[in-house]
């Protein structure tokens, strides 16, 4: 990817020195093949990541237009993926709604009117959310058509986890990830001192946006819930067992790159009254979803290399 700094200092300077979209002439700063991204675009696109990321607003201005400006990158090269293998980019209504109310209930926020208010004030539609749910979903369900013949579960072991712990009060922790690869113009140790320094200096919150390549990272600030512990995997549960809340992991070696873990918070629950079928079914499903999530990486990163990011 070629991006000289006279482009960053001329955005830097021409956009955060105007308060609202009128005051912008809009220039392509970049071309993904024949798609381009434009000063409005980048515009856009960090009102709508300061809308939903509160974090953001302590960063330095370079980085949260780095952050934008990859997002935006992402989102294009995923949307061109997806019109390779369908033109009808629409899912579900109700799905929709749904998502979209727990956008805005992440957001503090208890109607879908307060939700539109809210996002006035930083001049971003509702079309605009909709939009990025919608990428977000088509490319979750081609990345399941892809690979969910890949996907290997033991539910047998599942079970046996399940039947050991039937009377014992289990262990959740509330976590963050942060997912990164190494740059083929960097090393491991470069990358790792870079996102460390960032954890030390900026919060793990901000690490997660300049760093991760998740999906969680713009669709949850990195938040990826509450995990009961059986769920997770043996390397994981090792990784994160003796670490106090607000600590993170080394990095994790996991398919596609790595990942390190933050431990929000810990909590104990009751587990004599368990539905077993249902904590079956939601064991399960959060192993398809790691899995998942790896192949999305996977898959990403293999894609990305067949476009051409320039200047304009």
């Amino acid at each position: 990817m070629i991006f000289k700094k006279k482009f960053l200092m001329y955005f830097l300077i021409f956009f955060f020195s105007f308060n609202n979209l009128f005051s912008l002439e809009n220039k392509i700063l970049l071309k993904i093949d024949n798609d381009i991204i434009t000063t409005i675009d980048l515009y856009n696109e960090t009102n709508y990541l300061l809308a939903l990321n509160k974090e953001l607003k302590n960063l330095e201005k370079k980085n949260i237009y780095e952050i934008a400006k990859n997002s935006l990158i992402k989102e294009k090269i995923k949307t061109k993926e997806i019109l390779k293998y369908t033109e009808n980019l629409q899912i579900d209504e109700k799905f929709l709604s749904d998502f979209i109310r727990s956008i805005y209930t992440n957001q503090n926020l208890n109607s879908y009117e307060s939700f539109i208010n809210y996002l006035n004030k930083f001049e971003v539609s509702i079309e605009y959310i909709k939009n990025k749910i919608i990428v977000n979903v088509i490319w979750n369900d081609l990345i399941a058509q892809k690979f969910s013949k890949n996907i290997v579960i033991n539910i047998d072991e599942i079970k046996n986890d399940l039947k050991t712990n039937i009377s014992e009060n289990l262990k959740e922790y509330l976590l963050s990830e942060i997912v990164f690869n190494i740059p083929s113009n960097s090393s491991y140790e470069t990358k790792l001192e870079l996102i460390e320094n960032d954890i030390m200096q900026k919060g793990f919150t901000n690490a997660i946006l300049i760093h991760s390549i998740s999906n969680s990272a713009s669709n949850n600030n990195g938040n990826i819930g509450w995990i009961n512990e059986n769920s997770l995997n043996i390397k994981i549960k090792k990784a994160i067992s003796n670490l106090k809340v607000g600590s993170h992991t080394k990095p994790i070696i996991i398919p596609g790159g790595f990942l390190i873990l933050k431990i929000n918070d810990v909590r104990i629950v009751e587990n004599q009254d368990m539905d077993t079928d249902k904590k079956l079914n939601e064991m399960i499903q959060i192993k398809r979803n790691e899995q998942l999530n790896n192949y999305s990486n996977i898959y990403f990163n293999k894609v990305q290399k067949e476009y051409k990011i320039y200047e304009n």
